[in-house]
């Protein structure tokens, strides 16, 4: 009798189709949000950071800077922006010194550089201060500012020896960005005889320098802490995509004989693209000081 039930329900099973059994929670927690009475930090608030900003990963001219950024965060996950920072000081990088020091200044790419018969009264045949430092004709990014978009994907808790908490987030931003830039303006050898002649040989000419705009797409990411309710530190890394040339010199074009770089001009052409990176930490401060707690 057992062995034919048996059967008889494999067959019934064999001729049924399975469903899954829907979850049905009831009881007090039937509805209740994830969290409950959760501190929305950005939520129809204005974050006011003060930062500072440096660049990373130079060729030549490290840029140390000041700025401030504005937000409005139109949800707990989502802030819309204004952003800027000017630059303060320019530190030569260890690549610059060397070629201060080493490099052939009788040429396009390298300013004016005084020879023994220029040096006046040194007897020795040397001028312990060149009219024209290489620095003098390095690229330099004098200010960015522009608007983005933050999307804010993960929250939570950082835990410091299991005795104090500290609420933060993560964020990535994109936007758009301008940026004053000063760099060499264009120069170009001139024929003397059949012999190239660069223009700045002239002791008593500086090389010329220019100011102009660039605009650059920017995205990074970063981490918000709170440690009250108004007060938090931001630490973010930043992108600037644009074409520039950083070290004034002659770079990329065409050959006037019909050959390939070197083509003994410094212009637009010699503006090569670099992904700059910046490095920012700031300090935010949340208006109205009281954020929302959900439910």
């Amino acid at each position: 009798m057992k062995t034919s039930m048996i059967i008889a329900a494999v067959l019934l099973s064999m001729g049924t189709e399975a469903f899954a059994q829907e979850i049905q929670l009831t009881g007090p927690l039937a509805g209740a949000p994830a969290v409950r009475e959760l501190r929305l930090y950005r939520q129809g608030r204005v974050s006011i950071a003060p930062m500072g900003s440096f660049t990373i990963n130079d060729e030549y001219q490290r840029h140390l800077m000041g700025g401030l950024r504005i937000e409005y965060n139109v949800f707990d996950f989502l802030a819309l922006g204004l952003f800027g920072a000017y630059t303060g000081y320019g530190v030569s990088t260890s690549l610059t010194d060397e070629v201060q020091d080493k490099g052939v200044w009788q040429r396009l790419n390298f300013p004016y550089r005084p020879t023994g018969t220029d040096c006046g009264d040194d007897a020795d045949g040397s001028c312990a201060h060149p009219r024209n430092e290489y620095t003098n004709q390095l690229g330099l990014i004098q200010y960015y500012g522009g608007v983005q978009a933050s999307l804010i994907p993960f929250r939570g808790k950082f835990s410091l020896f299991s005795r104090a908490y500290i609420d933060s987030d993560l964020y990535i931003f994109l936007g758009v960005a301008a940026v004053g830039i000063r760099e060499r303006g264009n120069a170009k050898l001139t024929d003397n005889g059949g012999q190239d002649q660069n223009p700045v040989l002239d002791p008593s000419t500086d090389v010329e320098l220019i100011n102009r705009t660039a605009v650059a797409p920017t995205f990074g990411f970063g981490i918000t802490s709170y440690f009250n309710n108004w007060v938090s530190l931001f630490i973010e890394y930043r992108m600037m995509p644009f074409s520039w040339n950083t070290s004034g010199t002659d770079e990329a074009g065409s050959d006037r004989h019909g050959g390939e770089f070197p083509n003994g001009v410094v212009d637009q052409e010699d503006a090569l693209l670099h992904f700059n990176q910046f490095f920012n930490i700031g300090v935010g401060f949340h208006l109205p000081s009281q954020p929302k707690v959900s439910e």
